[in-house]
């Protein structure tokens, strides 16, 4: 991976839990990147898997208007549906993966997949974004967290998923 890209997201990390950097969480898309980074520290602190204390933490250390709950049950429901789904979610991407294997997947990229695949194919939700923002989404995130190669990567796996969903569910 890109050092400055790992060094965004250290930062990011190092930020949001030690420097407590509050932001306004204004828009879904902000939501989704701080969702984002909380599925990345699980895939590499196993310790902080689904932890509602530290996630309700790592929100509220990051938003500035805390009276603005707008994005909260759209990051928190991502959340919890990532954790809850974890085991299809990564049976989905393994089914999609040609000639990669899970172990191989950069860790950015892993958490952005599966985020979007949760997305994607079990979130049932009324308010769920179309599929091409979701799509578009999960780019934009490579695009600012993995390495040169992420962007096209994550597109390409997320096409995928998302034209073979309706054989695949």
């Amino acid at each position: 991976m890109d050092t400055n890209k790992q060094n965004s997201i250290d930062n990011s990390y190092n930020k949001s839990f030690i420097g407590k950097v509050a932001t306004r969480v204004t828009t879904r898309h902000q939501a989704r990147e701080m969702a984002f980074q909380m599925v990345y520290e699980w895939s590499l602190h196993e310790d902080a898997f689904y932890d509602e204390v530290r996630i309700k933490t790592y929100w509220d250390e990051r938003v500035l208007d805390k009276s603005d709950l707008t994005n909260w049950p759209f990051y928190a429901r991502v959340l919890k549906g990532v954790a809850n789904f974890l085991p299809q979610i990564d049976s989905r991407l393994e089914s999609f993966l040609e000639n990669w294997s899970m172990s191989r997947l950069d860790k950015v990229d892993l958490a952005i997949l599966r985020l979007a695949i949760f997305e994607l194919l079990f979130d049932t939700d009324a308010d769920k974004p179309d599929d091409p923002v979701i799509l578009n989404e999960a780019i934009e995130l490579a695009k600012k967290f993995g390495g040169k190669d992420s962007p096209s990567f994550v597109n390409g796996l997320l096409d995928k998923v998302s034209k073979g969903q309706a054989d695949r569910v």
